[in-house]
């Protein structure tokens, strides 16, 4: 490495041939005496400019500095001063009128440093140095801003600045020009968007060689006329034409910036035959309210009349032209958009495989899946206006990983429909990105498809389906998130793997012999891994596909204990999906669960006899306990009554409920079973219900009715009313009081009370009355 020996401190800088992790030895010493000192290493960015074949093009303001620094260079010069400096940067200013004034200062600014600069025309080198330099003090009588007079346009001005004092840190740097051609300048005549106005350049007062021309060639004593345009869009589209077929050749030129401090857009000669135009590309196109400076001169010394006009666009810029401002799609859902004016380009992202030449505008989408690897399919076959191409992506807009892309599927229109190993899990978000073929840009519609099913409550370990030994489940593994992948207790997972579904299943039995299997049936080639443990820890492989059911699933485990938790993972070979079957029985001697048991049906009798205090009785009968059978292999169960009625008890009415239970060879239990008999009463035994007739019996005297003469009339037999009992007894009406037949009875009412009588003896509890009128 080289030491700068111009530094009053001992400097040293590796440059970029030093590659990295190489060890760098350092020896310090003082050259002398002994004493401490501080070493630092420090890792930092080389200024870009510290030669000054390297210097940084500034350009003249009126308003502002430009704020730099010389920290870290590792360059120095011979200053105009004949002083070697510490550590230096370069800039570069080329004038742009002739016989200007320059005004160059770091005076009124913050500082780190103190700064000095040097300038040299249009050289490196001490040959090319103005007299003196600055007063790093700012103090008068030395000039500071420092004045550079009288040089012709297109002057470079070299400008060295460095620390009066070795030092490095952050400094300010302004540069102003003040010419004759900004008298004309701030005269110009203003234009309006669209508007044509008529000019001339006869009788202008400034020539084309008093300003430096974009390209750097002034033109000799071209009158000029100046014109001034603010910008009333956001980077639209903007040109300045004079093509009107006019007397004077013209020639335009275009600034922006302030009269003193003019920046070149573009120039033009003949874009319309002697006529100009200037439009501005895509990349040059300017925010809203800048003010542009249009110079219109000829290309020799001629002035002549002309016509010019300035037509500027808005340009409508997508608002989905960049990924970071993607905007939602939703399944099913057709969007219409325009790539036109996108500020994104194809060829600016390196995606998929779309060819490095293609430029077109990039619009951006994005979709969340709505299920678990749904079939998802983009397209842009319906309502596009030119040769549109698909992207779609996975990832964040910093790292898109592509997915799909296609260009014509569907005439000159595109579809991406994703592989089976591309599909996501729901909620994955896709990044769209819609484009064309070369430069082709345009209207389009884009819909995103996706179909799926919902994602299944046993999709995962945590959350198994109970299965029993003998049932039967009809199912399938469409939707679940969880793949065959990452399920290997069994098996060592290999590619994109097939949705898994999850079962539960306890043994029931010591030394038992169970299988489980697909082989009813599936739509698919099903695969079966059986193992013990948990779902987030250590899991034990207890049984794997036995290849019985040929591609449907089987496993037989057997030397497992009663209650072990078996989880059944059920997918497909590679990444299919489809319908199954799954069952599971458990082969053992006796059912440790019990036999199954048929309980005898319940049933009623009716009372036929009287029993102690005037009650109506029945005798229970012989009946049947049910039926029972045992799911072992060689094992025979019993039925026995554990309470309620036997045969032979007497009982009165009510419902009496007999309990009893199997028990198989192996002494287990099955649940209690029980069933009820009904005794009912044949008679009410409150007695029957007594209907008396409702109309009243009338009955008239006569003159015969007694000897002595005196009217009177005889109770005729007459029908009072019935009675009703329950549906197997019967009952009898009978008279308690009143008027019998063959009574006389004298004018006046009387009343008949009646009652009724049942089978086994009950009265009614409310007998009724019958009215008898004599008249």
């Amino acid at each position: 490495p080289v030491q700068n020996p111009s530094f009053p401190y001992a400097r040293i800088v590796l440059d970029g041939s030093v590659s990295l992790n190489t060890d760098v030895l350092i020896a310090a010493y003082v050259s002398a005496d002994t004493g401490t000192f501080k070493v630092t290493a420090t890792r930092v960015p080389a200024p870009e400019n510290e030669s000054c074949t390297d210097a940084i093009e500034i350009f003249a303001d009126i308003s502002s500095p430009v704020v730099r620094s010389n920290s870290f260079s590792v360059n120095s010069i011979t200053d105009c001063a004949s002083e070697v400096t510490g550590p230096v940067v370069f800039y570069r200013f080329v004038t742009q009128f002739p016989n200007s004034q320059i005004d160059i200062t770091t005076c009124g600014f913050p500082q780190e440093i103190q700064p000095v600069y040097s300038i040299f025309i249009d050289s490196c080198f001490a040959a090319g140095c103005l007299d003196t330099i600055n007063d790093p003090d700012c103090n008068i009588p030395t000039s500071n801003p420092y004045v550079v007079r009288d040089q012709p346009s297109g002057t470079e001005l070299n400008i060295a600045v460095y620390d009066d004092n070795f030092g490095e840190g952050e400094f300010s740097l302004k540069v102003q020009e003040l010419g004759q051609f900004i008298g004309e300048c701030g005269g110009a005549t203003r234009l309006r968007n669209r508007v044509q106005i008529p000019g001339t350049t006869e009788g202008a007062s400034a020539t084309w060689d008093l300003l430096r021309s974009c390209g750097g060639n002034p033109v000799t004593a071209s009158p000029s006329a100046f014109y001034v345009y603010t910008t009333e869009t956001s980077f639209g589209d903007l040109t300045i034409s004079t093509c009107f077929g006019n007397e004077l050749d013209t020639y335009i030129t275009l600034f922006s910036g302030s009269c003193s401090a003019l920046t070149c857009r573009g120039e033009n000669n003949d874009a319309c035959g002697q006529d100009a135009r200037i439009t501005l590309a895509e990349d040059e196109r300017l925010p809203f309210g800048t003010d542009l400076y249009i110079v219109v001169h000829s290309p020799d010394t001629s002035a002549g009349a002309f016509n010019i006009v300035v037509e500027e666009t808005e340009i409508i810029v997508p608002s989905n032209g960049e990924c970071v401002n993607a905007d939602q799609l939703f399944n099913n859902q057709f969007v219409a958009g325009s790539t036109d004016n996108s500020p994104t380009l194809r060829n600016s992202v390196e995606l998929c495989d779309v060819p490095a030449t293609n430029d077109s505008p990039t619009v951006f989408y994005y979709y969340f899946t709505e299920f678990n690897y749904g079939d998802i399919t983009v397209d842009s076959c319906d309502g596009t206006a030119f040769d549109s191409y698909l992207s779609v992506f996975v990832g964040d807009c910093d790292t898109l990983q592509c997915i799909g892309t296609n260009d014509n599927a569907c005439g000159s229109s595109a579809r991406v429909t994703l592989a089976a190993d591309e599909r996501q899990i729901r909620g994955t978000r896709l990044t769209i990105a819609v484009h064309g073929s070369g430069s082709d840009f345009g209207f389009f519609g884009l819909t995103v498809s996706e179909i799926g099913v919902n994602e299944p409550s046993n999709g995962n370990c945590f959350n198994p389906i109970t299965i029993q030994a003998g049932e039967t489940i009809f199912d399938s593994n469409f939707g679940s998130a969880v793949l065959s992948s990452a399920v290997e207790p069994c098996v060592t997972a290999t590619g994109v793997g097939s949705p898994v579904v999850f079962y539960r299943y306890v043994v029931q039995a010591n030394d038992s012999s169970i299988t489980i299997d697909t082989c009813l049936g599936a739509s698919f080639d099903t695969v079966l891994q059986v193992f013990t443990g948990t779902c987030d820890g250590a899991q034990q492989c207890v049984g794997i596909d036995n290849g019985e059911c040929g591609n449907l699933g089987s496993v037989s485990v057997s030397g497992v204990n009663a209650g072990t938790e078996l989880f059944i993972a059920v997918h497909g070979v590679d990444s299919e999906v489809g319908r199954f079957v799954l069952r599971v029985n458990e082969d053992f001697e006796c059912d440790p669960n019990g036999p199954e048991y048929e309980c005898s049906l319940s049933f009623a009798l009716k009372t036929d006899q009287k029993c102690g205090n005037d009650e109506q009785c029945a005798t229970i009968p012989s009946f049947d306990l049910g039926y029972c059978y045992d799911r072992g292999t060689d094992c025979n169960c019993s039925i026995s009554q554990t309470s309620g009625v036997q045969p032979g008890d007497e009982v009165t009415a009510g419902l009496y409920e007999v309990h009893s239970v199997a028990i198989n060879d192996g002494g287990f239990s099955s649940d209690l079973c029980s069933f009820r008999i009904n005794v009912l009463n044949t008679c009410n035994p409150v007695g029957p219900e007594v209907l008396c007739r409702t109309d009243p019996i009338r009955l008239f005297t006569t003159a015969s009715c007694s000897l002595d003469g005196t009217r009177c009339a005889k109770m005729k037999d007459s029908f009072l009313g019935t009675c009703r009992d329950f549906t197997e007894c019967s009952c009898s009406v009978s008279q308690l009081s009143g008027p019998i037949p063959g009574e006389k009875l004298l004018p006046g009412a009387y009343f008949i009370e009646l009652t009724a009588t049942n089978d086994v003896g009950y009265s009614s509890s409310k007998p009724c009355q019958v009215k008898v009128e004599v008249s």
